[in-house]
């Protein structure tokens, strides 16, 4: 009788949720924004109620409840956006397109799951907290909160991958019957996936120059460097601590690494702030270590990081670490009274500032070329098996 009544509970809560949301999309119509959060926050308090529910049955059907309701409200705020803009707001469009794909996808698996064709398998921990940052960014778009908007995109975008990702890599494991994949390697996959959200938020406005970018963009592209740098260091310590060391990890750990500075120094190159050559040699060490490991991997033999080739990654992330946040510090200096009050101060600061990217740049290069010698001496008896 209880969970009658729950399901009862939940087929009404979620019928309401989606009647409201015609409600939300005549508010937006009719510029009342106050009135169109009030409508939203009546929704989120029915999906927080929904967390009484227990049976799978009912959480799917909250679930797709949830998005039949915000879908339709994200596509109108996106034409919203379209028509109101002077430019073109690429990130709430493609943002918006991403977002409704994905979720459009998950009502289709619920709908299976509930016409009894296949097994339901969310991914919990992120469907917890994708509809309240998806809420959060209806509500700050509604209000056209800008920056905070835009970055609540980002971030819901950055959700919707791992969500998807999640999704699929659910749906591979069942249908393979193959293990879950560690937390090591989860935390490289996150590193991987989480290089385009960086290119965004570095190119926020459109602009190649860094130093254009606000104060809280600038920011958030350090702890995105930070991030890259420390989670390189966790995935490894928790494959050791927790005794899953795996050939994947071996392999995705490196290429994780490639891809997450390769795309920061090609952002660096796109803001003059080291040249290209630089950035082209790094590429070429890592593509020749690339085409020694397939090699070996040809062998049956899996070439483990070399300590040159950590050191190289350390001094890299330190490299791009010091270069975000001095780049950071000269742009927020030239927005203040500091270059009125100290000319010759904030002149040779520029001179400095001018000195360092390359200095770095060039010290990275050195050591990266140096330890790609390194793994080619000590993988002679491999490359002697090709040559002969």
């Amino acid at each position: 009788m209880e969970n009658r009544r729950v399901s009862a509970f939940i087929k009404t809560t979620s019928l309401l949720k989606i009647l409201i949301m015609p409600l939300i999309i005549e508010r937006l119509s009719s510029d009342s924004p106050l009135g169109a959060v009030g409508v939203l926050a009546a929704m989120a308090g029915l999906a927080l109620i929904e967390r009484l529910r227990e049976d799978l049955s009912s959480r799917a059907l909250a679930a797709m409840a949830n998005r039949v309701a915000l879908v339709p409200v994200l596509l109108f705020l996106a034409y919203r956006e379209i028509m109101h803009e002077p430019r073109f707001p690429i990130l709430m469009v493609l943002g918006a397109l991403f977002i409704v794909i994905k979720e459009i996808l998950f009502i289709l698996h619920g709908y299976n799951y509930l016409a009894k064709q296949q097994e339901y398998f969310p991914l919990r921990s992120i469907q917890k907290i994708s509809p309240l940052a998806l809420m959060s960014v209806l509500v700050l778009y509604t209000l056209r909160w800008e920056p905070y908007n835009n970055l609540a995109m980002i971030a819901v975008i950055a959700l919707s991958v791992i969500d998807l990702f999640g999704f699929f890599w659910n749906y591979y494991k069942r249908k393979r019957g193959v293990k879950d994949i560690n937390l090591a390697t989860k935390i490289t996959l996150l590193r991987l996936l989480m290089s385009p959200a960086f290119l965004i938020v570095y190119f926020y406005d459109r602009n190649p120059d860094f130093s254009d970018n606000s104060l809280v963009l600038q920011i958030i592209a350090v702890l995105f460097a930070v991030f890259f740098v420390v989670t390189d260091g966790l995935d490894g310590y928790f494959a050791r601590k927790r005794n899953e060391v795996t050939k994947l990890g071996k392999y995705l750990d490196p290429f994780s690494d490639k891809i997450c500075f390769m795309t920061i120094f090609l952002c660096f190159v796109a803001s003059n702030y080291v040249p290209v050559w630089m950035v082209a040699l790094v590429f070429y060490r890592e593509s020749a270590v690339d085409v020694i490991r397939t090699l070996a991997a040809a062998e049956n033999v899996v070439i483990s990081a070399r300590s040159s080739g950590k050191w190289k990654t350390a001094l890299q992330g330190t490299a791009i670490i010091t270069i975000l946040i001095l780049a950071t510090v000269v742009s927020e200096l030239s927005r203040s009274v500091f270059p009125s009050l100290y000319p010759d101060t904030y002149a040779d600061l520029l001179l400095i500032w001018s000195y360092v990217p390359f200095t770095l740049m060039t010290l990275v290069t050195l050591v990266t070329l140096s330890s790609g010698l390194d793994y080619v001496l000590a993988s002679k008896d491999i490359l002697d098996k090709y040559f002969r």
